[in-house]
């Protein structure tokens, strides 16, 4: 899931919890919460305990626990994006199905 500053217009918008809804859905097993914040990324990491996102956060500079982790990341929401998703892929390799 993405929010962007346009969404949310400026304001200062909660979005703790937010990357855990995704893990409702059956078969899935990780959450992941972009939200833009001008020149930088918050990336929020979910899981049910399948994977363990801090590695994914450690990656980034950023830290957490196996099933909540986060991490700051320079750059616009699209390239943020891309280089998170792709050591995702790299990390955790078939635990990691595009949804």
């Amino acid at each position: 899931m993405s929010v962007t500053r346009a969404m949310v217009g400026g304001a200062k918008v909660n979005t703790e919890g937010f990357s855990d809804y995704v893990l409702q859905l059956r078969g899935v097993d990780m959450g992941i919460l972009f939200k833009e914040l001008g020149g930088k990324v918050k990336v929020s990491l979910r899981s049910r305990g399948a994977v363990d996102v801090s590695l994914l956060a450690k990656e980034f500079g950023g830290g957490g626990h196996e099933t909540a982790a986060a991490c700051t990341v320079s750059g616009g929401l699209k390239e943020v994006k891309e280089k998170v998703l792709g050591s995702r892929r790299r990390i955790y390799g078939r635990h990691s199905p595009d949804r």
